[in-house]
């Protein structure tokens, strides 16, 4: 632009000279000098006073006149209005409560010339709210149970259509009611509304009635007159209503419905329905659904015939079922019988001296509804019969009996037998006694003499009873072939000698002794048990019992003891002629065979201590019925207990209870504390088996760290433990570990009771949690002349106390184009806030980039410092800043990534988080350092507090696991879309929004927990897209309270055309909003334009340096802020804010892009 004038200048410069040179031309005419100019009339004062608005609402007001037009956007005074009129119009303003318009919006005042100040008074006031309530579905001639409660408070009734207006802005709230009319109900939609309502809008908003219920009708046919129908009809919402008759039900509510009918029963007859089950549909209608039950009378026919009966016979016979009950004097047809089962019963009858009995006494038979069912009644003749039944004989065993007819002749009868036909008349019968298998049967009776008629049945029983019974003797324990000497002695002088097991038979019922006497086969005596019983015989095919047993004749041997006390039970091993014994405690040990016998004491170990016998065994002599004696004394020697008293797991802290979860994937080491109770020279194994779940993955053997075994814990020395390095594979969610002292028993051990950890032994479950992987982008920031020092080299160098210290597994790290920061020098102090600078343009990149969700990036930086700030990060978040000294730059590092992983300061060198448990903000616990095996003393301070010999506390690793765990999972980054970054610091609570920009890249999600609210306005006020956003904490600023965000939202054509303004307003406080209008908002209007703004053109240079840098130089007062990009990838390369500064491109295009603070331009 700067150009473009000059040249401009220049060119009015050469039109004067040639238009005033008069060449070669002859003189003309003499010119008339020009009439005198008027003098110029002098401006008048215009006062403008505006009231009613709110406070920061500017007006719109213009004032126009001859040649003249401003606009006012508040009280103002003018001093250099031309005199004269000028029209006064003012438009309504918007704000955030709604629209504000002033009365009139147009009027005329005249300015005078001079001083003296012409007045005019503008007031606004807030537009009346309205409500355009549309209200239909309703009936005819019913209103609507609606109610309106308007903006300050009061219901009115809105019974129809109609439009409502409030001198209020505010919520409108619609409540409408379910309306009955005709026994249908019908249903608003919506059935309440709540609508905002800003002074001057109108809301229209319409509430419909829908039938919301149905009707069903129900028919009952198939019945008598004034019999009831047994119906039940069920459907939604619980609905069950019983019916008698036909009937219409409504105001029911639409869905499936079951007609369920029963049977009824009138005078013994059914009616049953066609269906039992009806299912119906019902729908929001007024035309009801149909549903048909349909009843049926159930009954039918029985014939009855007869057969085997002389034609004059007349049988009685009876048909019964149900509360039938007919009787019949032969065949017979029943008609309308009720439906069921019947029996039909016939009996003995006699005609012309002949009895005739029926072949079924009683037969069932089945009625069914409209069916006829034949039954016969067959009789014939019967029979003189006689019957003969034997009981009481052993199967297979005759009976001794004769039976004699009418005319003599005998036949002889071994079992139950039945003459059928028998001659009538006078028949005998005798029976004798049967003996079989060893016992006697009598015979009652033993004769009959009886006479039976034609037609009868004669029955002769004879029933036999046994009348002796038996001794089963057994004789055991002699040796084979060897006799015994029993006698048995009973009544009527029986006896009988016995040597073996016998059974004596044919015994009379009485009361009988059996005596045994001892015998001595091959020189042995054998006493027998009992010497003498009673045994009572009874008449029974069952023997009576009796037992003798012979056995060796014995002795015995009476043990003593001295020096166990009491609790101790010595024990002893016998052997000798006999089977070997045993024996508990001191005592008398009896039934020992005769002969020579060794009673051997055992060592008794109790507890601690180990009882020795003295001497270790000794010999006896056992003799018949005599008692030998042996004594032994007791020495006693205590021995050393080996326990293990704990066992932890640990992948960077642990407490002794294992309370500190582990993350799976991680190598950890398991330390065993082994104890013992006294000195000791033992070098135990230690077996370590690790489980998932229930399969073993691992068993590992641990040799004896010491040369012995400690006898007090010492937690702080790695090499008092047993200690396994336990791979991170084996590292998972349901790992369990058991674990034994010298399982191989090598060791001498009072207890081994404790030798096992758990001591149940059953394998402990240890807690581990599967956490996210860490993923961290390194960007290297360029301030002026110096570049932070990370690449793919050295970054893990970055990464090392981070790994160690927290409950991280996995770790993606990468290092990213460099980035130059718009600030100017780092200070040590921040003094001139620029490391905060850097930390909110990283978040601005991160944004920008469109990273994942999941992504932390870590600016690093160079300073010209040794001592003094380090670093700044988010609590939480997920960008940071770092110096790139090392070693001490990785300390740094974890600590800033735990601000973002939420954590705040523990209390050491400064203020920190009230809820750190341990004084001093020291870890308390024993820490491990996997990079150098080492232990970390409970004395060292967390990582997050400011003193020296730093690690991470059981507090923080629980803490960081945790809400990481909630927010760190993996996460892809959405696709890139055109958007606006919005980005901006609020400090103390005042907004500091930066220039936007348009870019390429992913819009931000909304914020879970909002902090402020981002709005973008068009030129009216009219918000065009109102979103929550976060502004995240920065910890270290301890001078101010520090917040920063920078979030991408929606961008399009039809947003560019009508975007204004941007605005901020904190949630808390709604007033406090700070705005950024477009430069095109600011500039002053261009003549004949209406008085429409124009945006200031762009007047811009990018020139390459040789260092690989592009310098950019722009009019900086219009376009407050440049962003360069990568040509090619459109990756961000930094932010200029200094007209003349540069940007490190490596030598690539760069396309750069310049904000009017709203607005963005493109070169």
């Amino acid at each position: 632009m700067r150009r473009f004038s000059t040249r401009l200048a220049l060119f009015c410069v050469l039109s004067v000279l040639s238009a005033c040179s008069g060449g070669d031309s002859p003189a003309g005419p003499t010119t008339l000098p020009p009439p005198p100019t008027p003098a110029p009339i002098p401006p008048g004062v215009l006062s403008i006073a505006v009231a009613g608005l709110p406070t920061g609402t500017n007006a719109d007001i213009t004032v126009a006149g001859a040649a003249f037009a401003r606009a006012a956007s508040g009280t103002v005074s003018w001093v250099d209005v031309p005199a004269g009129q000028h029209t006064i119009s003012v438009r309504p303003v918007r704000t955030a409560d709604g629209t504000y318009a002033a009365t009139p919006s147009s009027f005329s005042v005249t300015v005078v010339s001079g001083s003296t100040p012409t007045t005019a008074t503008i007031t606004y006031a807030p537009l009346p709210s309205a409500l355009d309530l549309a209200i239909a579905g309703v009936p005819g001639g019913i209103d609507a149970p609606v109610t309106v409660s308007a903006p300050g408070g009061g219901d009115i009734a809105a019974p129809a259509s109609r439009l409502l207006t409030n001198a209020n802005t505010g919520r409108w709230k619609v409540s409408a009611g379910t309306l009955l009319s005709g026994g249908f109900r019908y249903a608003p939609s919506p059935a309440a509304i709540d609508t905002l309502v800003l002074y001057g809008d109108t809301a229209r908003v319409t509430v419909r009635y829908n039938v919301s219920s149905g009707a069903l009708a129900v028919a009952l046919t198939g019945l008598p007159t004034g019999l009831a129908g047994a119906v039940q009809v069920t459907g939604p919402e619980g609905f069950n209503r019983a019916l008698t008759g036909t009937v219409t039900l409504t105001e029911l509510t639409p869905g499936a419905y079951q007609v369920i009918a029963s049977t009824v029963t009138a005078g013994g007859i059914s009616y049953r329905p066609a269906a039992d089950t009806v299912n119906v549909t019902v729908s929001a209608s007024l035309t009801a659904a149909p549903a048909t039950v349909a009843y049926a009378a159930q009954v039918g026919r029985v014939v009855v015939t007869t057969s085997g009966l002389p034609s004059e016979a007349t049988p009685a016979m009876t048909l019964t079922g149900g509360n039938v009950a007919r009787a019949l004097s032969g065949p017979a047809t029943l008609d309308s019988l009720p439906v069921g089962s019947y029996a039909l019963s016939a009996g003995l009858l006699t005609v012309a001296g002949v009895r005739y009995m029926p072949a079924t006494a009683t037969q069932s038979l089945a009625v069914t509804t409209g069916n006829t069912t034949t039954v016969n009644v067959a009789f014939s003749v019967v029979p003189t019969v006689v019957e003969v039944p034997v009981s009481g004989l052993p199967n297979g065993t005759g009976a001794n009996i004769s039976l004699t007819a009418p005319n003599g002749d005998a036949s002889p009868v071994t079992a139950t037998t039945r003459v059928s036909p028998a001659a009538a008349g006078r028949w005998r019968l005798t029976a004798g006694s049967v003996t079989s298998g060893g016992a006697s049967y009598l015979p009652t009776p033993t004769s009959r003499d009886t006479t039976v008629t034609p037609g009868d049945t004669l029955r002769l029983p004879v029933q036999y009873t046994i009348t002796t019974g038996s001794i089963a003797i057994v004789v055991g324990g002699l040796p084979g072939g060897a006799a015994g000497s029993v006698t048995v002695t009973g009544p009527g002088g029986y006896t009988q000698n016995v040597t073996s097991t016998s059974t004596l038979t044919l015994l009379a019922p009485g009361s009988y002794t059996v005596s045994a006497a001892s015998v001595a086969p091959a020189g042995t005596t054998y006493l027998p048990t009992p010497t003498s019983q009673s045994v009572t015989v009874v008449a029974s095919l069952v023997a009576s019992p009796a037992t003798v047993s012979y056995a060796l004749a014995t002795g015995a041997v009476a043990i003593s003891t001295s020096g166990m006390p009491g609790g101790v039970t010595p024990t002893f091993s016998l052997t000798g002629t006999g089977a070997p014994r045993s024996a508990s405690g001191a005592g008398t040990v009896s039934s020992l065979e005769v002969g020579s016998w060794t009673i051997s004491a055992n060592t008794i170990v109790s507890g601690a201590t180990t009882y020795t016998p003295a001497p270790s065994s000794q010999s006896v002599s056992i003799t018949p019925n005599g008692t030998a004696t042996a004594s032994f004394a007791y020495t006693t020697t205590v021995a050393t207990n080996y326990a293990i008293t704990n066992v932890y797991l640990t992948q960077a802290i642990q407490k002794l209870d294992n309370s500190v979860t582990l993350v799976a994937g991680r190598d950890a080491l398991l330390r065993v504390f082994v104890q013992a109770n006294a000195a000791n020279t033992a070098r135990p194994d230690v077996r370590v088996r690790i489980y998932d779940g229930a399969s073993l993955l691992q068993t590992t053997t641990i040799s004896a760290p010491e040369t012995s075994v400690r006898t007090a814990m010492a937690e702080g020395t790695l090499t008092s433990t047993w200690n396994l390095l336990v791979a991170g594979a084996n590292i998972r969610t349901s790992t369990r570990v058991l674990v034994d002292l010298d399982p191989t028993l090598a060791v001498t051990d009072a207890d081994r009771s404790d030798n096992t950890w758990p001591t149940n032994g059953t394998p402990q479950s240890i807690s581990v949690n599967t956490v996210p992987t860490f993923n961290v982008r390194f960007v290297p920031i360029v301030v002026g002349a110096l570049t932070g020092n990370v690449t793919a080299g050295n970054k893990a160098s970055f990464l090392s106390s981070v790994q160690r210290m927290f409950p991280l597994s996995a770790v993606s790290s990468d290092v990213r184009a460099p980035f130059t920061s718009s600030a100017t020098a780092i200070q040590s102090n921040d003094g001139n806030g620029q490391w905060l600078t850097v930390l909110s343009e990283i978040n601005a990149l991160r944004t920008t980039d469109g990273a994942p969700s999941t992504m932390h990036y870590y600016g690093v930086l160079k300073v010209s410092y040794t001592s003094g700030i380090a670093g700044y990060g988010y609590v939480p978040g997920r960008a940071a800043i770092g110096w790139d000294y090392l070693p001490s730059g990785d300390l740094v590092a974890a600590h800033e990534w735990g601000h973002n992983f939420s954590r705040q300061h523990a209390p050491c060198g400064t203020s920190g988080d009230a809820s750190y448990p341990y004084a001093g903000g020291v870890i308390n616990f024993w820490g491990w350092n996997s990079l150098s095996n080492t232990l970390v003393s409970p004395t060292w301070t967390d990582v997050m507090g400011y003193c020296g010999n730093q690690w991470i506390s059981d507090y923080n690793w629980a803490a960081v696991m945790q809400y990481r765990s909630a927010s760190g999972g993996v996460s892809s980054a959405d696709a890139s879309g055109e958007g606006l970054l919005v980005w901006g610091r609020v400090v103390n609570g005042q907004i500091q929004l930066e220039p936007a920009f348009r870019v390429t890249a992913p819009v931000s999600a909304s914020a879970p927990s909002a902090s402020h609210r981002l709005e973008l306005l068009d030129a009216d006020g009219t918000t065009l897209l109102d979103t929550p956003i976060e502004a995240q904490r920065v910890d270290h600023a301890t001078a101010s309270d520090e917040r920063q965000f920078a979030v991408i939202v929606p961008w399009s054509t039809t947003l560019e055309a009508r975007l204004a303004s941007i605005r901020v307003r904190d949630v808390r406080s709604p007033l406090s909003a700070v705005a950024r209008k477009s430069a095109r908002m600011t500039a002053p209007a261009a003549a004949g334009t209406g008085g429409t703004p124009i945006a200031p053109q762009l007047q811009a240079q990018v020139e390459r340096t040789t260092d690989g840098r592009a310098r950019v130089t722009w009019n900086s007062s219009a376009y407050p802020m440049a962003m360069v990009r990568d040509a090619s990838t459109g990756a961000l390369m930094g932010f200029v804010r200094r007209s003349g500064d540069a940007v490190v491109t490596g030598g690539r295009a760069v396309d750069v892009i310049f904000s009017d603070g709203v607005r963005t331009v493109r070169r």
